[in-house]
């Protein structure tokens, strides 16, 4: 029976009236309490306990005999702990395709789609959830690191993008445009080696190769998920890196928008590409805009030299400041 106010009226030994019918047959509103004030609860053995000032105590009937469930309801309630103790977990994604990785590295299956680049199966539905699936499936930062140092010679990622034979990124910096032949990871040689450059105005190898990485993962990433997908992934790095804390985000104003600006390139010769362009088609036209913006840098008149990229083209300089050094940390920035 509901719970219903009910107005019981004033006299005899209590005044009930300005109690519920629950109130005053049991006194409290409590389903729970009033359940247990009633019904018995069954232990596993079958035996029933009664509540009362707080505590069970065995339930007993009208003789005085215990309560116990009969024999055919006690053999349901075994089978009932029975069949949840053996049924075995079930993984929520079992049967769904395993996580969509960057076409054209090792071992990473293939899932995309020939006509989209968007990929199917993973634990979100492209589909319904683009961004999501994105973010899940997001290149690690081994792959990130794969792609990034793709155009030096010799290296992991430079298999995937360069036919055995032609001149890596790195090696036609050298070649042709007379950069030095010199260690590029931090821990092998300090900045003043790693940054030389033939001219005082030129950007250094780190910058070049940070255009081109944006650029290409970018790319990438549109190749996989689709050009739109790609693109809020790169916003949303993009003001993580923004962010005010060190070791997250901490990057000027300035290093987002130069990240910002070569993502979008990268995007842009995508579409010039083809979403069925090889990954060594999209490293030889992300490279050459590399190079035609050194080209254009290098035809300045000396009274025009500065640390600026052309317009039109992809951002090769990192920001810096009065004195011409690196400034793309908000450390000591405002």
């Amino acid at each position: 029976m509901a719970d219903s106010a009910v107005n019981l009226g004033a006299g005899g030994y209590s005044d009930f009236s300005s109690m519920s019918m629950d109130e005053m047959l049991f006194g409290t509103r409590d389903p729970v309490a009033i359940s247990r004030a009633t019904r018995p609860s069954y232990d596993e053995f079958g035996q029933g306990y009664d509540y009362r000032d707080g505590a069970f105590v065995p339930a007993v009937d009208e003789e005085g005999y215990n309560l116990e469930l009969t024999g055919p309801a006690r053999s349901r309630a075994l089978q009932g702990r029975e069949f949840e103790q053996e049924v075995g977990r079930a993984s929520p994604y079992e049967g769904m395709a395993e996580p969509a990785k960057l076409r054209g590295f090792s071992g990473a299956p293939e899932l995309y789609l020939e006509e989209g680049g968007e990929v199917e199966g993973g634990i979100f539905s492209l589909s319904s959830y683009p961004t999501l699936n994105a973010i899940y499936n997001a290149p690690s930062a081994d792959e990130q690191n794969l792609v990034r140092t793709s155009g030096r010679e010799g290296s992991e990622g430079a298999s995937v993008y360069y036919p055995e034979g032609q001149p890596t990124f790195e090696e036609i910096l050298e070649q042709k445009y007379g950069y030095a032949a010199v260690p590029r990871e931090f821990s092998e040689a300090p900045e003043s080696e790693r940054n030389q450059r033939p001219r005082h105005d030129m950007p250094t190898f780190q910058e070049l190769e940070d255009a081109r990485a944006h650029a290409l993962m970018s790319a990438q990433m549109g190749l996989d998920y689709g050009a739109e997908t790609a693109s809020r992934m790169g916003d949303i790095a993009e003001g993580i890196d923004a962010l005010p804390i060190p070791l997250i985000g901490n990057a000027t104003p300035e290093d987002v928008a130069m990240d910002t600006r070569n993502n979008a390139f990268g995007l842009k010769l995508l579409k010039q590409a083809g979403v069925n362009a090889a990954p060594a088609d999209i490293a030889n036209m992300v490279d050459s805009k590399v190079f035609e913006q050194l080209d254009r840098i290098l035809g300045r008149e000396p009274g025009a030299r500065s640390f600026k990229s052309p317009e039109g083209g992809l951002d090769v300089y990192f920001p810096r400041n009065e004195q011409g050094y690196f400034q793309t940390s908000r450390s000591g920035y405002y």
